[in-house]
């Protein structure tokens, strides 16, 4: 069935946070019709509400689905086998496609607005505000608008290639980049085109520049909420950064971030809960706007109370080992975990720590709301990630001083020892923080890729009786080296297909 981009856009964001290979028939099959569309200020601004929309479902993107892969989990006796194709290391290109559709729906989504705003911008003039008592002014405030306008379009486009290039792409490595298969680079609106993959060091320049003209065109100093500032830019920027092996410039741009004044690490168990549970806090650089209509719920796998056998039923159960990854007086224990009573196929286990990350946000309810509904809109940067990043930067910098400062400033704002290790054990030390401060934030499968770590899962249960344990070799004892050609993801067989200047992974 033909439908517009506009269309298809719209549905990949009432699917977030967790896609699947249904969206394929989202693909945008005709094109936006912009002819008498964009002609004055107010064309740009109702254009602009829907790359707000998009903002948001890019920003909680099967926000903790990619844990799943790693080893955070053990799946429990009725998990069904949902989300076992991969966690087994089984899937397939269906199982991931929607990744694929979503974010190439973003990328149009933006370059239609890229591709029309500075038309827009060009035309507007003083005399536009007749009935304004301040002409002028209100024209010069709304050409800076327009500004804003087109750096949250950027924006936009460079964060749904980081994430296409992370999941489809081998981990960029700057030797062998520029031969490397990257994504195909798509800047206007054209549903017959049929593109080609460009080379790695070409997606990673392609980003790169947006995040550049992100910058210039920026008018938010001030981050608050759902706002596009320079702090969320810089933030990207880190990100793409310490992927892209510019240790430098990762540094450069956390820090920035850190040292802006605006955030401050949370250092107890009272605030870290409020932040959470509230999404509001001194750590939150970009929170999408939610509110009882526009919510989305992230206890199915991971909680999922069963008012049947009053008890909780999750799919997946936090791994003993993750547990143990926890010092006893680590406030990230104490408020993202909860004791539980779970029953899986009527075996039971009491004081099951299941992860909580998100619980409900009062602001979200509605009326006749479970009380165990976890109703949240996580925040999609935060300033605890920049410490991390510095600290990596630092370390592969040569810069062990810094490297440690950054660890231990987040390791004592948890209420976790410091460490005082060097050289390879600094760098451990690190790793495992990342593991600890970003669980349920869909992190950990890429820090894996970027470091070329494979893992083994340990079998080791908080509950055995509740855990499943078929197979182990797959599951919960599965090995999976880094050479596993599934660390990169293939391209959707339809797009193989009917795209025939398209080269595969697989």
């Amino acid at each position: 069935m033909k439908k517009s981009i506009l269309k298809a856009a719209l549905l990949a964001v009432i699917a977030a946070p967790l896609f699947n290979a249904c969206e394929m028939d989202q693909l945008p099959t005709t094109s936006i019709p912009n002819e008498g569309s964009w002609v004055t200020f107010a064309d740009a601004t109702k254009f602009n509400t829907t790359i707000k929309a998009e903002l948001k479902g890019l920003a909680t993107q099967g926000y903790y689905y990619s844990d799943y892969f790693v080893d955070y989990y053990q799946p429990a006796l009725g998990f069904g086998n949902r989300n076992g194709t991969e966690y087994s290391w089984q899937f397939s290109s269906t199982t991931t496609a929607g990744y694929w559709s979503s974010n190439y729906n973003y990328i149009v989504q933006a370059n239609n607005y890229i591709n029309n705003a500075d038309a827009v911008a060009a035309t507007m003039s003083p005399d536009d505000y007749p009935l304004s008592a301040h002409p002028t002014e209100q024209f010069q405030a709304d050409s800076a608008t327009m500004h804003q306008y087109k750096a949250e379009a950027h924006l936009m486009r460079a964060w749904a290639y980081y994430n296409m290039a992370l999941r489809f792409c081998k981990d960029y490595e700057p030797a062998t980049a520029a031969s490397d298969l990257g994504l195909p680079l798509v800047t206007e609106v054209d549903v017959t085109a049929k593109p080609a993959r460009s080379s790695l060091q070409a997606t990673l320049d392609f980003i790169n520049a947006d995040l550049n003209t992100a910058l210039a065109e920026v008018q938010e100093t001030e981050p608050s909420g759902d706002v596009v500032s320079v702090q969320v830019i810089n933030a990207l920027r880190a990100r793409v950064a310490l992927w892209s092996h510019d240790y430098a410039t990762a540094y450069a741009a956390a820090t920035s971030v850190i040292n802006d004044g605006n955030f401050a690490l949370v250092n107890n168990a009272a605030d870290l809960l409020d932040m959470f549970s509230n999404n509001t806090g001194s750590e939150l650089l970009f929170t999408p706007f939610a509110g009882p209509d526009e919510r989305s719920s992230w206890d199915g796998t991971v909680q999922a109370y069963n008012s049947s056998v009053q008890a909780y039923s999750p799919d997946m159960i936090p791994a003993k080992s993750t547990i143990d990854a926890y010092e006893a007086g680590d406030i990230r224990l104490q408020t993202w975990f909860m004791d539980a009573d779970v029953n899986e196929n009527d075996f039971l286990a009491s004081g099951v720590k299941l992860l909580k990350k998100y619980p409900n946000n009062a602001a979200l309810a509605r009326q006749g709301d479970s009380p165990y509904a976890c109703y949240n809109q996580p925040s999609a940067f935060r300033v605890a990630e920049m410490y991390l990043i510095a600290a990596e930067a630092a370390y592969l910098n040569g810069d062990a001083a810094n490297a440690q400062k950054y660890l231990n400033d987040l390791r004592t704002a948890r209420n976790t020892s410091t460490s005082t290790k060097t050289g390879s054990g600094l760098f451990d030390d690190i790793k495992l923080e990342w593991k600890r401060e970003m669980i349920g934030e869909g992190q950990r499968l890429f820090c894996l890729k970027r470091w070329h770590d494979g893992f083994t899962r340990n079998p080791a249960a908080q509950a055995a009786n509740v855990i499943y344990q078929t197979s182990p070799e797959l599951f919960i004892g599965a090995t999976i080296s880094a050479d596993n050609y599934r660390w990169v993801w293939e391209i959707p067989s339809n797009d193989l297909e009917t795209n025939q200047n398209l080269v595969g992974n697989w």
